[in-house]
């Protein structure tokens, strides 16, 4: 074989293995077997590669990986600053429910004062009515014995 005919393949593995190794950065093995996966990735079908590469290594390669040992301090301090994030929001949204609380009390004062506000307006024309029929009442017999004796003269 030429040597320059197994370039490309060799740069085609080196850049899927820098690939796995940044999909994967919880996984430790050495140089040899991230190209190993590399490989085998290269090896099915071109539609299927992609997806090949998001998932774990293969079986018959799985144990030439480790996992990467994680720091329990680093892990406590992220949730401990997950958990404040949490306590804030759940903080603010207490404080939004609680003005939500008072504009709803207000709007319901508003509405109960309006519903008063139509109930006297209510009741005025209720007596307006009544003043009103009473003049009627009051006026109507006057009127037409006025009326019946202009019209004798």
């Amino acid at each position: 074989m030429r040597p320059g005919c197994m370039q490309p393949a060799v740069s085609m593995l080196d850049s899927r293995k820098v690939s796995l190794m940044e999909i994967h950065p919880d996984y430790t093995a050495h140089d040899i077997n991230w190209l190993q996966w590399a490989a085998w990735i290269e090896s099915q079908p071109l539609h299927l590669r992609d997806e090949k590469a998001k998932q774990a290594p293969p079986p018959h390669l799985a144990h030439f990986f480790k996992m990467t040992p994680f720091d329990a301090g680093a892990v406590l301090n992220k949730l401990k600053t997950s958990t404040n994030v949490n306590r804030n929001m759940v903080e603010r949204l207490q404080f939004e429910v609680g003005v939500a609380k008072q504009s709803a009390e207000t709007m319901r004062s508003a509405i109960q004062l309006h519903i008063a506000q139509l109930e006297r307006l209510g009741e005025i024309a209720d007596t307006a009515g009544s003043v009103i029929a009473s003049f009627g009442d009051a006026i109507s017999p006057a009127e037409s014995e006025f009326g019946r004796s202009r019209k004798r003269k």
